[in-house]
């Protein structure tokens, strides 16, 4: 721009030129600070060409380009816990594209083991409060049968058909839980009938009791019409026929002279192998022996439960009050026995829950479920150790 009231024309400068007569790239106010007074008339008029702005080109573009792509993650990883877990909140001014993909896939992993190690730390807390409940439970159970046999063999037979009574109707409750319909009512009368003529007539007494409530039965579905009938037929007999008679067999028992320590063993022997089959079955148990029917049960169970089961019987035979009537081959007879049929017996109820559906029969017993799921060794071990010592001669 050009003065109008002077004659003289304004000086021309023109930034950024090479010959070093030109302004700097940036030509300021700041520049004329030592500009005499009679030369600042000069100012007035001054024409500043702006520098160009090439050798800033590419500050330029980065700014602009940071502008559009908006806002910028960062990044914050923070151990929680004493390294219980990682919490980041973005990675890509930290890290490039494969890092960041690198340490996600590490912070998932390790929130699943977070997760799992959590997972197994209540699993172990449910197990212990579990045991804690099972021996409390199978305490108080052996207090009451030992209890009712220092009564006496009536209070004893009893207490054993009050228990089968229980064990029955938890078989029928399950069953139709599962869908199925049986005569529950035909067979609790069966088990009420069982233990009343075992008693007074022995085995003779529970043989005929099944006999009669077979054909009770049979003619009940031959005139009553029901759905199902094959099906919920065999599951009314079998709850009378495998839980009822064979609890029934610890009536004639009491036939012999010295009952109460045979029965004594038998029920120690028994809890002796099924407690030695659990612990070391959790401890050490890797081979499974009945996956099908139990994936629990493993062979090295099978191995503590029978150790447990001899230890038990043998220690019994030389223990005060034991001994005047349990021998060592007595001992060793009933330990040989309850170590084969007792798995067998809770194999049988594996069967039979998997069969209907069931996890449990029952609720009523902590730790252990329901009756029959405690008692279900006994069903097939009382008969066996019947035959035994009617064997030997210890029954009258």
């Amino acid at each position: 721009m050009a003065r109008k009231d002077r004659g003289e024309k304004a000086p021309q400068f023109e930034a950024g030129s090479s010959d070093g007569s030109a302004l700097p790239p940036a030509v300021t106010p700041e520049l004329f600070d030592d500009l005499p007074p009679e030369d600042e008339h000069l100012l007035e008029d001054l024409e500043v060409t702006p520098p160009p702005t090439e050798q800033y080109d590419d500050l330029a573009e980065a700014v602009r380009s940071a502008d559009a792509a908006g806002p910028v993650d960062q990044t914050l990883s923070v151990h929680i816990g004493g390294g219980v877990g990682v919490g980041v909140v973005g990675f890509e001014d930290m890290t490039d594209g494969e890092d960041a993909a690198g340490v996600q896939a590490a912070i998932v992993e390790d929130d699943e083991q977070t997760a799992e190690l959590k997972a197994e730390i209540a699993a172990a807390s449910q197990r212990r409060l579990d045991l804690q409940r099972r021996v409390v439970t199978g305490l108080g159970l052996a207090g009451v049968a030992g209890l009712a046999v220092w009564a006496g063999a009536v209070w004893f037979v009893a207490f054993v058909g009050l228990i089968m009574f229980l064990a029955v109707g938890e078989f029928y409750g399950a069953s139709r839980r599962a869908g199925f319909t049986p005569i529950a009512l035909l067979g609790l009368v069966a088990t009420i009938l069982l233990y009343t003529f075992g008693w007074k007539f022995g085995p003779f007494g529970i043989a005929s009791t099944v006999g009669f409530s077979i054909v009770t039965l049979l003619l009940y579905y031959a005139v009553v019409p029901r759905q199902r009938p094959f099906e919920n037929m065999t599951i009314t007999a079998l709850g009378f026929i495998w839980i009822a008679a064979m609890g029934a067999f610890a009536v004639p028992l009491v036939t012999a002279t010295a009952w109460q320590q045979l029965l004594g063993l038998i029920v120690l022997t028994v809890a002796a192998e099924d407690t030695g089959a659990f612990l070391v079955g959790r401890w050490v148990g890797r081979t499974r022996f009945a996956p099908a029917l139990s994936p629990s049960k493993t062979v090295e169970g099978l191995v503590g439960g029978t150790a447990l089961a001899f230890v038990m019987a043998v220690g019994l035979s030389s223990a005060p009050w034991f001994s005047a009537a349990v021998t060592l081959e007595i001992a060793l007879w009933t330990a040989g026995s309850v170590s084969v049929i007792a798995p067998i017996g809770d194999l049988v109820e594996s069967m039979v829950k998997r069969s209907i559906g069931v996890k449990d029969m029952g609720t009523i017993l902590p730790g252990h479920g329901g009756v029959l799921d405690r008692v279900d060794s006994f069903l097939l071990v009382l008969p066996v150790m019947y035959v035994v010592y009617l064997w030997l001669g210890l029954l009258g």
